[in-house]
């Protein structure tokens, strides 16, 4: 009982943070179709019982019913037409609500990574897009629960009123079915809480894995990364297999146990004669019904295990830190007793973080691989929020380039003035990208042409970025390894306009050595488990 409330209140609490229209509706319309649907079942199972054998049932008014259709038989066909018609309607509701729900769930979790300002990459995949996906699921199959009882419900009614003593033998065998219903339906549910689990590790392992791409190339690390995807997937795979297996026998058992129990009936004659093809047929329908409610049950399990990840990553995300980033005149950028973690990790990357940049200066950050080079240029840029700490800025006008820099499939003007606010005219950029010498070809200098990251060499992806970033007129410039791919010239010529512009440039690298006149040096350090930024120029 205490499971049954915890699965009521995390539906509550789901629906409230995603605000999902029409739910009480959808499901109220698809329990009343099914129910529709369910009655004319019984009544087809009637009339064709009455049609073929000239068995009617032990209910008079039914059988008033029948002699009805049996006087019309046109309306049969009309009934058919109808029943399938309801079981249309029926399954379009249910698709419907899981389609809103899953829609609702990626938008408001989406919303939530975009406020947070911690979640990790590998994070934000899987619960945009699986989580959410099961969560719907969950929706969908507890209003199928509720359809299927209902119907049995209505099936067993019409059995106990045409023949109680027949029914005995199959209400005895389905409380004895009920403890191996439960202890599958809990088998079923470990299964899948395993199985998320190491779903998050094996998208994790996919996300590194595309991001170091090149990385992974050079050091000939393919077999290894390979090797532990592949086995982290077969570890998934193994525990839904599990899954598909307990799944089966719990959806398989009421049938089987309706056979298995009308194979013992025919032993006995004083039942054998009572049973017509009107009571087998619904007593099939009955039991297909108490099967789908079994598998209902586990499926409602299985999701849930998705709902309570969710309710629990609500309930232990972080406190937005909302006076972080604050505006404040002055000739500085200082990051002041910042403490940051990224959800659903214990581990701190930086604690009590002090730091200060000066306006109009060229600054480098340097630090080995995992150091945090990247998540400090994010706490520095307010792309990520800390628990605690503050920073302080002469300017909020930054402009951002990654190692990998965001190119998307459209025109070459349209990535080009991605999220700029100035009117620039189309001069202004074909004259930038002449003067990086992004093209070799001067048809490719065509602004409507379309690109992406395919089309583009790296050196170009990295140009483009350059030419985005600087027609933006930013104050404050954060580069992350972001002139790798440039050659010496255009390095020399970004470093020449940066200066010209006066842009404060923050640049985060492992080739410190190629840039000459920098303002100041910091290393980031890892000093007793904990990471230190030290200034060393």
């Amino acid at each position: 009982m205490n499971k049954v409330k915890q699965i009521i209140r995390d539906i509550l609490y789901v629906s409230k943070l995603t605000k999902i229209k029409n739910k009480k509706l959808l499901i109220t319309s698809s329990v009343i179709l099914s129910q529709l649907s369910a009655i004319t079942d019984l009544l087809l199972i009637g009339i064709f019982a009455a049609v073929i054998t000239n068995q009617f049932t032990n209910i008079p008014f039914v059988n008033m019913i029948l002699d009805f259709f049996l006087d019309n038989k046109y309306l049969i066909a009309l009934s058919v037409l109808i029943k399938y018609n309801l079981s249309y309607l029926q399954y379009i509701i249910m698709r419907n609500l899981e389609v809103s729900v899953t829609a609702r769930l990626k938008e408001y979790m989406f919303m939530k990574v975009l406020e947070q300002k911690n979640y990790s990459k590998a994070d934000t995949f899987y619960f945009i897009n699986t989580l959410a996906s099961h969560i719907a699921f969950f929706y969908s199959n507890f209003a199928m629960f509720i359809n299927h009882v209902l119907q049995a419900t209505a099936y067993f009614a019409y059995l106990v009123i045409s023949d109680l003593s027949v029914v005995s033998f199959f209400l005895v065998g389905s409380l004895l079915l009920g403890y191996p219903i439960y202890k599958l339906i809990l088998l079923a549910r470990k299964f899948m809480h395993k199985q998320f689990y190491v779903g998050k590790d094996a998208n994790k392992v996919l996300v590194n894995a595309v991001e170091n791409l090149p990385l992974i190339r050079i050091l000939r690390m393919e077999e290894q990364e390979y090797k532990s995807f592949s086995q982290t997937l077969k570890e998934m795979y193994d525990l839904a297999y599990k899954n598909y297996k307990v799944t089966f026998v719990n959806q398989a058992l009421p049938n089987f146990f309706t056979l298995f129990i009308f194979a013992l009936i025919l032993n006995f004659s004083e039942f054998s004669q009572n049973l017509t093809l009107a009571f087998i047929g619904v007593t099939v329908r009955m039991f297909q019904s108490l099967s789908n409610i079994s598998t209902a049950i586990s499926a409602v399990a299985n999701s849930q295990v998705h709902i309570r990840e969710f309710v629990l990553l609500e309930d232990n995300k972080k406190v937005l830190n909302n006076n972080y980033f604050q505006i404040q005149k002055g000739k500085s950028i200082k990051i002041e007793k910042v403490s940051f973690q990224y959800a659903n990790s214990n581990e701190a990357i930086f604690e009590n973080l002090n730091i200060s940049f000066k306006e109009n200066t060229h600054n480098i950050i340097i630090g080995a691989n995992g150091t945090g080079k990247t998540t400090l240029l994010g706490l520095i840029g307010n792309i990520l929020n800390p628990e605690e700490g503050s920073l302080t800025s002469f300017s909020e006008n930054f402009s951002y380039i990654g190692a990998t820099p965001f190119i998307f499939q459209n025109s070459l003007r349209q990535n080009i003035l991605y999220g700029n606010k100035l009117n620039i005219s189309d001069t202004e950029i074909i004259d930038l990208l002449y003067k990086f010498d992004t093209f070799k070809e001067k048809s490719s200098y065509d602004l409507n042409r379309e690109v992406d990251i395919n089309s583009l060499s790296s050196g170009q992806l990295q140009k483009v970025a350059f030419v985005r970033a600087l027609l933006g007129k930013p104050d404050i410039l954060l580069l992350d390894e972001a002139m790798a791919n440039l050659d010496e010239k255009s390095k020399e010529l970004v470093l020449t306009i940066m200066k010209e512009m006066k842009i404060t440039v923050i640049n985060s690298t492992h080739e410190p050595d190629r840039f000459e006149n920098v303002d100041a040096i910091y290393k980031i350090e890892v000093v007793d488990e904990q990471r230190v930024v030290r200034k060393i120029k």
